[in-house]
């Protein structure tokens, strides 16, 4: 939600020619804003192996044909937090290796009896609430599906795999495995809903660690991976940092951003922050993180590694937040209106070609 009235602001400067030297930016918001002339180009100031110590999925997701408009900061992604106390009851153990992470069928009985069985009032939640509907992605692509051409200029959403995730996650409503007001459009804290049991399970990101230290009393936590079908895959999350094009002092800003991300300051960052570094050479046996189980972000860093090449140029293209907009409309749809799958997926196809006409 923050982050929402944050661009807001940000086009109200802009707008106005009020703008910062430099701005922290989620990698969703790079393309569009490095297309329309609002990120300077600091290819040419950069060192030239600058790049080799990234990861390269972020280091595409900060370039725009061919220039590069940012530097990562560092990276985030999904994975599976889980109610011990509930598991213990069902005599559950949840996976502890990436290749062993259970199927959507397998997850969605355990839901089941999570509610059934346990005392949860609810299976699980997951976060694509509050308009963050491009976190639906990974169940596209674990579907086998996939949101654009490889080289982004059409749709592929009209798939027989993606009309699988479709019908896949109107289920969890269907089947009440989720509160009904924690659909894309839902305004339901559910960090809240899990560290207070209703919901079992939360797909959710490696920052709400800190938050479910302080706020779970009655329970604990565990993490394991998210579920997967014919393929694993999650989301990518993170801010890159930017020097903007009209900045007042565009050396300074620089710097700074340099400094931001050398290997030093990312390690504080992330450490701090509870985030996965962007940099190779941050391993994660360097890394002391601020949590009562610094153990879980082995899962979160295994998991990073199944972000899909294609969905992160995808969600970094200039045309992303028209089609997080039209992906949010229709999600809400299919969760909450009972929209038919086959219909979404049809104005799905349509709207995204609009976008990229």
């Amino acid at each position: 939600g923050e982050f929402k009235d944050f661009y807001t602001k940000l086009e109200t400067r802009i707008a106005g020619n009020d703008v910062p030297d430099a701005i922290r930016i989620q990698f969703q918001q790079v393309g569009r804003y490095s297309s329309n002339g609002v990120l300077k180009d600091i290819t040419k100031d950069l060192p030239a192996d600058f790049s080799s110590d990234f990861l390269p999925s972020l280091w595409s997701a900060v370039n725009y044909k061919g220039a590069t408009y940012a530097i990562p900061q560092h990276t985030d992604t999904l994975a599976l937090y889980y109610n011990k106390n509930y598991f213990e009851k069902l005599g559950i153990t949840a996976p502890t290796k990436l290749e062993d992470a259970w199927t959507w069928d397998q997850f969605l009985d355990i839901a089941k009896q999570l509610k059934e069985k346990a005392g949860a009032k609810y299976g699980f939640a997951y976060n694509w609430t509050k308009g963050n509907s491009y976190r639906w992605l990974p169940l596209l692509y674990q579907k086998g599906g996939q949101l654009l051409s490889d080289d982004l200029s059409t749709s592929k959403i009209d798939s027989p795999e993606a009309l699988e995730a479709l019908k896949l996650s109107k289920r969890f409503f269907d089947e009440g495995l989720v509160p009904a007001g924690t659909s894309v459009k839902g305004t339901e804290d559910i960090n809240t809903l899990f560290t207070n049991g209703t919901v079992g399970m939360i797909i959710n990101g490696n920052w709400l660690a800190t938050n479910f230290d302080k706020n779970m009393t009655n329970y604990t936590y565990g993490v394991t991976y998210m579920p997967r079908d014919k393929a694993a895959a999650s989301d990518m999350g993170g801010n890159a940092l930017s020097v903007m094009n009209k900045a007042k002092n565009p050396e300074q800003a620089l710097q700074f951003i340099e400094f931001m991300t050398s290997q030093e300051s990312m390690t504080y960052f992330v450490e701090n922050g509870i985030f996965l570094p962007a940099r190779n050479s941050i391993t994660p046996e360097k890394l002391k993180y601020a949590i009562n189980q610094p153990d879980i972000m082995k899962v979160f860093m295994e998991q990073s590694t199944t972000v899909p090449a294609n969905m992160a140029q995808s969600v970094t293209s200039p045309n992303m937040s028209k089609i997080t907009a039209l992906l949010s409309d229709e999600l809400d749809m299919l969760f909450t209106q009972g929209k038919d799958p086959a219909e979404v997926q049809k104005a799905l196809k349509d709207g995204i070609d609009a976008a990229l006409k």
